[in-house]
């Protein structure tokens, strides 16, 4: 780095330090295994507990797990150096280990589950994954079959996943499934599955494109009894939390993407000073350099819209947009670098002895994992379209018409709508604070059958709801989901259970 790049680096002194403990661990323990890992087709699980030992599995994790609880930009250090191993498949099952499994755990898992598990995910001794994906439901999670039914003190689990990376390897599934099949969004509930539970099997061991060095597989369960108490968070509450992991996971596909398509960049560079054509270098030639070029500055984009989306989402605020914007562009980067690499190698590049051909393999995943390209695309277009409210309006409709009833008129409508047989035995008090010209603060209790409203602050609510005026008028007439605008950061619920059982008591607005 010359001063200037420095001077602008978010890292400093202790994470350059980290940089070249985690540089050395790469290159000793990993780099030299990864060529094997690929034949084999996966990782030796050996090597986590030597990542746990170094702490390396547990950057982010509180110390009374065996943590260093150190902030984010730690864990990018980590993910860029992983990078430099010469693969994307190992990295791509460390990160889903320690940034996309584990996390819920950590979040939303009781704290005997946690005292139980995290130790032993930090210190690598048990291997997680993320089981939500089914043969019919990938991106749309609230479509998954796999069901969990109450029986006692435990769920009775039958179903499959599949594409679930460390699937063979796993002893830990933060599994995704339906505990109410009749219900969509508000249907879906989350488990910490224990891998040596009696019924469940590895259906089998896919074959993929790339990736070769972490292994993806096929899950199968059958009558699979988990304890009650292995569930995150709340009945219900399964795809907020997924939803919610969800901006931690894109993110680190984005940082990836860029540290990989810097390393093969580089091997291409070192390739086009050696490889000769008609007497001198090919990267002499004028139509290379300008290749080189525009590589470079795309790399460069793409890296600074990564630690811009780090930025704000290491800030605590909705990063939603910044996210989505890093993981569609630095994926595509990712992939289309690749390809221009073997275009520089020639005949070469397509020759599984030269490390382009793997980049390209490998980079193919990126646009399609985490969230794929199309579906970046989707949340972009409706934020953009809608503008700075980013509201996210059902497909095909327009921008959502605030010209219809007010908020007002809203809460006064609510006692009518209000369904008593439907609300069970909800008996909770409610505060909405609405921002934005015409809205305010209206108080809602939910009381041995009957709903109060009043206009103002008044009991202790055992749920606050905070949104804006036109959110929360399109979510009420219908214009957009509620799910959709929870997920965009519109609205923010401290009390999800108890806020998906009033919506349910309640029929649409007329």
């Amino acid at each position: 780095m010359n001063e200037a790049q420095t001077a602008c680096s978010p890292f400093n002194e202790d994470h350059q330090s980290f940089r070249q403990t985690c540089r050395r661990f790469v290159s000793e323990k990993i780099t030299p295994r990864i060529d094997e890992w690929e034949a084999n087709k996966g990782y030796d699980r050996s090597i986590f507990p030597e990542m746990g030992a170094m702490g390396l599995l547990g950057i982010p994790y509180p110390e009374e797990y065996g943590g260093s609880e150190l902030d984010f930009w730690y864990s990018v250090v980590w993910m860029e150096e992983l990078a430099r191993c010469g693969a994307a498949g190992f990295p791509m099952s460390t990160m889903v280990h320690s940034y996309m499994a584990s996390p819920p755990i950590e979040r939303f898992g009781t704290q005997e589950l946690k005292d139980r598990f995290m130790p032993q995910i930090v210190a690598g001794e048990k291997i997680t994954a993320l089981a939500i994906s089914e043969p019919g439901a990938g991106s749309d999670v609230a479509g998954i079959r796999t069901t969990a039914v109450r029986d006692g003190d435990h769920y009775i689990v039958n179903g499959s996943k599949t594409f679930i990376t460390n699937g063979t390897e796993a002893d830990l599934l933060t599994l995704a499934v339906k505990t109410d099949p009749s219900q969509t969004h508000s249907g879906v509930s989350a488990l910490v599955f224990e891998t040596d539970t009696p019924g469940f099997s590895i259906g089998r061991k896919l074959e993929k494109l790339g990736c070769h060095s972490s292994d993806t597989a096929e899950l199968a369960f059958d009558n699979c009894r988990v304890p009650v108490k292995n569930l995150l968070g709340k009945e219900g509450e399964g795809f907020y939390i997924i939803m919610d992991n969800f901006q931690q996971e894109r993110l680190v596909g984005a940082i990836s993407a860029v540290a990989g398509a810097e390393l093969i960049f580089a091997k291409t560079l070192e390739y086009a000073r050696s490889r000769k054509a008609f007497g001198k270098p090919i990267g002499h030639f004028q139509v290379q350099r300008h290749r080189f070029a525009e590589i470079a500055t795309r790399i460069e984009a793409a890296r600074q819209m990564a630690y811009h989306a780090t930025r704000v989402f290491v800030s605590g605020q909705n990063a939603v947009r910044e996210i989505s914007m890093a993981k569609l562009f630095c994926c595509e980067t990712g992939t289309w670098v690749a390809d221009q690499c073997v275009q520089t190698y020639g005949g070469w590049g397509y020759m599984e002895e030269y490390p382009a051909a793997r980049a390209l393999r490998d980079t193919r995943l990126l646009t399609i994992g985490g969230g794929t390209s199309e579906i970046m695309r989707e949340i972009l277009s409706r934020m953009v379209f809608d503008g700075k409210e980013y509201l996210l309006p059902e497909e095909g409709s327009s921008t959502p018409d605030t010209s219809g009833p007010t908020v007002s008129e809203i809460f006064g409508s609510l006692p009518k709508r209000f369904r008593s047989e439907k609300a069970g035995d909800l008996q909770e008090v409610f505060r909405f604070d609405i921002s934005g010209s015409g809205g305010g603060t209206w108080t809602v209790q939910v009381k041995e059958g009957e709903m109060h409203v009043r206009e103002g602050a008044h009991e202790d609510p055992g749920c606050s709801v905070q949104t804006d005026v036109d959110t929360y008028v399109a979510v009420e007439t219908g214009q957009i989901k509620p799910q959709d605008a929870f997920m965009a950061g519109r609205i923010t619920v401290d009390n999800i259970p108890a806020m998906m059982a009033l919506s349910g008591s309640l029929s649409r607005l007329s």
